[in-house]
């Protein structure tokens, strides 16, 4: 008989590939704009982004938390990247739901259609959208970040787009960095 570490080991880590299997996974679907206008806008402007939970657990005290920045084109990438992980980090420090003081806590129940999607609004603040956003001198990025528990641990995912005037149309691409889903304790 053999009652070592590998077997204790072996338990933790079947527990935890079981809980990995069966908690809430929310990820972004996609976030579309129609297109950076032709003048700067007088009015805010949003974008739906709709997030889905992918796993078998409902994520509940879910809350989401979104903006726009831009930097100019002609940044390095080590300043691009800085930008686009600075939100990341900004979302990794929120401890939960409870301790973001606009949040709305909702449930995210599972499923793998439009029908079960959160649907979040990011806003774009009418004066980030400058003349270098509107003659593409300027990218215009957009961040959001969901925390969420699951299986009484909170988890988050971050998420940033960009866009580009007169490159991007549509369904945005995803940033170079800033994008991550993982729970607050790894």
């Amino acid at each position: 008989m053999f009652y070592g570490d590998t077997v204790l080991g072996g338990s933790a880590s079947a527990h935890m590939a079981v809980v990995a299997a069966n908690r809430a996974w929310i990820s972004p679907v996609s976030a579309t704009l129609a297109g950076i206008p032709n003048a700067p806008p007088t009015e805010d402007i949003t974008v739906p982004v709709p997030f889905r939970n992918t796993g078998h657990e409902p994520a509940t005290d879910a809350s989401i938390v979104g903006g726009a920045d831009s930097i100019a084109i002609d940044a390095t990438y080590d300043e691009i990247h800085a930008k686009e992980q600075s939100f990341e980090d900004y979302c990794f420090s929120i401890s939960g739901a409870k301790h973001m003081a606009s949040a709305v806590s909702v449930v995210v129940f599972p499923g793998g259609s439009a029908t079960n999607d959160f649907n979040a609004l990011i806003t774009i603040r009418s004066e980030l959208m400058d003349w270098d956003v509107i003659y593409g001198k300027k990218y215009l990025y957009l961040h959001a970040c969901v925390v969420y528990q699951t299986f009484s641990e909170v988890r988050h995912t971050s998420v940033c787009y960009y866009a580009q005037s007169g490159k991007t149309v549509g369904s945005l691409p995803f940033c170079d960095k800033g994008n991550r889903a993982v729970s607050l304790s790894g």
